[in-house]
């Protein structure tokens, strides 16, 4: 899987992963800096037998 995100340029961003919303157990799968443009990609690949459930959050 590949996510394209735009966020503020130089930011640090997390992408997590949970198998479930109720109750959300989120699992970090990586962090990034966005480029000069606010630009990030996340690469994963996640067992494509399981939901998976995503969120970008942005971190220190």
């Amino acid at each position: 899987m590949q996510l394209l995100f735009v966020g503020i340029a130089g930011g640090n961003y997390a992408l997590d992963r949970s198998f479930s919303l109720s109750p959300a157990n989120w699992i970090p799968q990586a962090t990034n800096r966005a480029d000069a443009f606010g630009n990030l990609i996340f690469t994963n690949a996640p067992d494509p037998a399981t939901n998976n459930f995503w969120r970008i959050r942005s971190v220190p």
